[in-house]
């Protein structure tokens, strides 16, 4: 990574002075990346802030995992560039001095202010750095797959527009260090999608009427302002509540004057067959009258595997990018169905091998169930388990055919089992409520998947090794739940569905 060169530096810009905007009134990097979560999150942020929820403690974990990335990268990368130039001084004042730094020195600069020539956009990339007399964009992102990440795409592409706006001439390159460590280049989206961000956030950042947008349930529950919106779109009955009723396929809906739980259960599939929407139309409406009713709405007799089965359950850290560190915990059980199962649980030492030490113990425990019970079904809820079999495998390596033996062994409780056969009233089909609602009750009502990566954290953090150990306990007790959970709908489905059975 080249930080340096002898190429003359182009002449600054002035910044054209413009009227101030309101304080507040600029679009940021922080804007785009909140239009591409939720417009009504970006205008809720900007109008009502008092009405978010405090950060959890999942959060702050997140918020300081992506500090310490950040810290790294800048010792490790850039051990000698200046800044931080923006410290939270008047933006006129941290543009003119990244200005003065990109006209006298070589310098590589850490959080510098670029500032648009009309005053209402700004941007504070952690990095740019000079190479064969252009500039590169360097961004610190705890994100690995920027498939799943167009937002990152989006702020890198801000950040290109005002250095062109600033000097003249576009960045080399747009660059990111992703959590695994690796740089990785950032593709920039286009003019053509940039403007119409830009043109959406500067409306939303201006006021106007709050957006009534919903996204799905698990994506509301993250953000800060669930408690606003979801009770809401509830108290009004809101099609967008249901779990089958994606952001897509709501307007389709609406167009047919189907706006509320009640009058889209009182319709019959086929009356909703149209484009984009046929293949769901059974789902949709079975949903609808489940939230009706208050009860299962079943579609078809649920199809489980026999026994003996194991319940297999990961835990993994908050962004699975460290992928050595991604899953912390390999739980499963054997279950014959005459005995009460004993819940095991593989945990990764703190040590840099922890990760791949915890793999060979689960490799090593899960062949000897595969010679003992070769026909049995790995049970498991979505395809955390499935992606990250087939990562670590790729990543440490297995025995001949182990991979293929797991993986054909594999049975999703939620997409065959759950989804295929019922739909519940439920705003959402985690396990952690699809077992709630069948009776199954945690130990501890406070875990769950996010309180897990919290605990683990500070097990990583104690010195006292017995208060690591009541943590780590705290963790295996719950992921344990997590398998008898898996158990508990497994066998409602089979005693309450239609002609159930299993084999």
């Amino acid at each position: 990574m080249a930080m340096t060169t002898h190429a003359p530096v182009p002449p600054s810009l002035e910044i054209r002075r413009a009227p101030e905007p309101p304080l507040g009134g600029r679009v940021s990097a922080n804007t785009l990346y909140l239009l591409h979560k939720c417009d009504r999150r970006l205008w809720l942020t900007r109008h009502q802030p008092e009405l978010a929820t405090p950060p959890s403690e999942f959060d702050e974990l997140i918020r300081d995992k992506g500090r310490e990335h950040e810290r790294q990268v800048r010792e490790a990368a850039f051990p000698h560039c200046a800044g931080p130039l923006f410290f939270g001084q008047p933006a006129e004042q941290a543009a003119a001095e990244t200005l003065r730094c990109l006209r006298e020195t070589r310098d590589a600069l850490y959080q510098p202010l670029l500032l648009s020539r009309d005053r209402r956009r700004v941007g504070v990339p952690d990095f740019l750095y000079w190479e064969d007399g252009g500039l590169v964009v360097h961004d610190a992102k705890l994100a690995v797959n920027l498939k799943d990440h167009v937002e990152i795409n989006l702020q890198m592409t801000h950040y290109a527009r005002l250095l062109e706006e600033t000097l003249g001439a576009p960045p080399l390159r747009l660059e990111m260090t992703n959590g695994s460590g690796d740089v990785v280049p950032v593709e920039d989206l286009g003019e053509e999608r940039y403007e119409d961000a830009v043109r959406r956030a500067a409306a939303l950042v201006a006021g106007g009427p709050e957006p009534r947008t919903l996204r799905t349930h698990s994506v509301c529950e993250e953000c800060p302002f669930y408690e606003r919106c979801w009770p809401l779109a509830v108290a009004e009955r809101r099609i967008e509540v249901l779990g089958d009723v994606w952001t897509s396929v709501a307007p389709a809906l609406h167009a047919l004057g189907l706006d509320t739980i009640e009058a889209l259960a009182a319709v019959e599939p086929d009356h909703i067959r149209v484009k984009g929407v046929r293949n769901m139309a059974d789902g949709i409406v079975a949903e609808a009258r489940a939230h009706r009713d208050g009860r299962p709405v079943w579609l078809a007799p649920p199809h489980l595997p026999p026994y003996p089965v194991v319940w297999f359950d990961l835990e993994g850290d908050p962004d699975g990018e460290e992928v050595d560190k991604a899953i912390y915990l390999w739980g499963l059980t054997v279950d014959d169905g005459r005995h009460e199962p004993a819940p095991e649980a593989i945990v990764a030492e703190f040590e840099d091998d922890g990760g791949r030490r915890a793999w060979e113990r689960f490799v090593a425990r899960a062949t000897g169930i595969l010679a003992r019970h070769p026909e049995a079904r790995w049970v498991h809820y979505h395809s955390y388990e499935k992606t990250w079999l087939r990562r670590y495998a790729a990543l440490y390596g297995a025995p001949a055919g182990f991979a293929a033996r797991m993986e054909e062994a594999l049975f999703d409780l939620y997409y065959k089992g759950v989804r295929a056969a019922l739909r519940l009233p439920l705003y959402s089909y985690s396990i952690k409520k699809v077992a709630d609602h069948v009776g199954f009750r945690w130990r501890n009502p406070e875990s769950g998947s996010a309180w897990s990566i919290v605990q683990y954290q500070k097990a990583r953090q104690a010195r006292d090794p017995a208060e690591r150990a009541r943590i780590l306990k705290e963790i295996t007790d719950y992921n344990a739940d997590d398998l008898l959970a898996m158990r508990a709908v497994w066998r409602w489905m089979l005693a309450e569905g239609p002609k159930a059975h299993c084999g």
